[in-house]
């Protein structure tokens, strides 16, 4: 589904502070070539939270879960009960030993209860931010096995009481993408696998402690392309789309708080964390500056990518943790 998908997402660094919603207005002493070179990095900085964010959507629209696959409505985990086939690409290269387990989380409502069971079997459950940053790692390596434990997943601006016997872990931003994974010893491990995959739940807050709870159906956006890969999708969008839904997003999924003096640069040009950005309300010369930039990071994005995956290079490419290829 999106072959190079964590190969793009992987290509740029990302974060910056949350700050209170503010008016958006430019600098007006800001030249053509600084709007340029601010849209031009503006494109790159914000391309891993784009091209997230255009998958999460993707991987959990879905009124019902798919059986067999890891992907479905949000805020439920979704489960691979089998090996991937070669064909198999919603990923680069998916594991061989063990078996996926997915959500993608929407916390703007409330919190998730995650629960994981007590098993001596290896299992690692990533969390990533929008930003594509791990900020926690459930499994048997770090949180321990054979013990139940459950953690209560909140948002960045979530301030509410916490309930005895809920760990607190605080995601950056409103959207996680889990990416689990359960050792398997091949096909005939399947079954045991199945059971351990069947107790990692996630239960909204104010459902937990109820005996039965059933996750409501998800709602489908017919508006939302579930046959282009994400980052055609991304690669797709105008310049006024892209920077306007960076900065939209921007809102929810504050950047890390050391990225202060590029978010001082973009301030500049009118994008601030917290506020909208409409590029058709600059001047006409602003606009065209954010075209070029906007062309050139897009450019400059992709011929990274290209170099990282050795596409386009002669001879032999390395890659860290990959086979060589010529």
């Amino acid at each position: 589904m999106i072959k190079n998908c964590l190969l793009a997402i992987g290509l740029v660094a990302a974060g910056l502070a949350a700050r209170p919603d503010v008016a958006c207005a430019q600098d007006s002493a800001l030249s053509d070539q600084e709007a340029y070179a601010i849209a031009k990095d503006a494109y790159v900085y914000a391309y891993p939270m784009m091209l997230t964010y255009a998958t999460l959507q993707k991987l959990s629209n879905f009124a019902e879960p798919k059986d067999g696959d890891a992907f479905g409505p949000p805020n439920q985990f979704h489960h691979a009960r089998a090996f991937p086939e070669p064909a198999d690409k919603i990923v680069i290269r998916e594991n061989v030993d063990t078996l996926y387990s997915a959500a993608t989380l929407d916390l703007m409502a409330e919190p998730m209860v995650l629960s994981v069971p007590a098993t001596d079997r290896y299992f690692m459950l990533p969390m990533l931010s929008l930003w594509t940053d791990v900020f926690a790692v459930p499994g048997t390596r770090t949180t321990g096995a054979n013990t139940p434990r459950d953690f209560l997943v909140v948002g960045p601006q979530w301030t509410g009481n916490v309930p005895s016997g809920l760990e607190v872990i605080k995601s950056p931003t409103r959207f996680v993408w889990i990416i689990g994974r359960t050792k398997t010893n091949g096909a005939t491990d399947y079954e045991s696998v199945h059971k351990v995959q069947d107790g990692y739940k996630l239960i909204p807050l104010s459902a937990w402690g109820q005996k039965e709870y059933v996750p409501p159906k998800g709602i489908v956006d017919p508006s939302i392309d579930m046959k282009t890969p994400p980052p055609v999708i991304v690669d797709r969008m105008d310049a006024a789309a892209y920077y306007g839904r960076f900065a939209e997003l921007l809102k929810d999924d504050p950047p890390n708080q050391v990225d202060y003096p590029i978010l001082h640069r973009f301030e500049r040009a009118g994008i601030h964390v917290g506020g909208s950005f409409d590029l058709s309300a600059a001047p006409e010369n602003i606009q065209k500056a954010f075209q070029r930039g906007y062309a050139d990071g897009k450019a400059l994005v992709a011929a990274e990518g290209n170099k990282a995956a050795g596409i386009g290079g002669k001879g032999w490419v390395i890659r860290p943790g990959a086979e060589h290829t010529a």
